[in-house]
């Protein structure tokens, strides 16, 4: 028996692999003002490709800048079909210092 190798489901992905850039508008909300924002992210799979690393930088204007780090993998235990992102952690870092992880995406455990 060898070595374990990626799930299928995982090539779906790829689409988040590359360089991006984005750019909004933010409205007035609670302790954040309107204003722009620009966003550049490079997306990586890890050695193996059984996770897709993505690094974030983000400029918020007033707010300061933000880097974030984003792992997505799959699940084969999920029992939704097509169900792709196991889960989304999000480990930012602002102008103000560090942030607690975010869990997004179908399973927070």
């Amino acid at each position: 028996m060898g070595p374990p190798t990626p799930a299928p489901e995982l090539k779906k992905l790829e689409v988040f692999s590359g360089e991006w850039t984005a750019q909004g508008t933010m409205t007035t909300a609670p302790g954040a003002p309107a204003g722009k924002w620009t966003m550049t992210t490079h997306g990586d799979w890890m050695e193996g490709n059984f996770f897709l690393i993505q690094h974030d930088e983000m400029d918020l204007g007033a707010m300061g800048k933000v880097k974030e780090i984003a792992v997505l993998g799959y699940d084969s235990g999920r029992t939704a079909p097509n169900r792709a992102i196991h889960r989304l952690r999000a480990w930012q870092h602002a102008a103000c210092g560090a942030m607690p992880a975010i869990a997004l995406g179908p399973s927070s455990t």
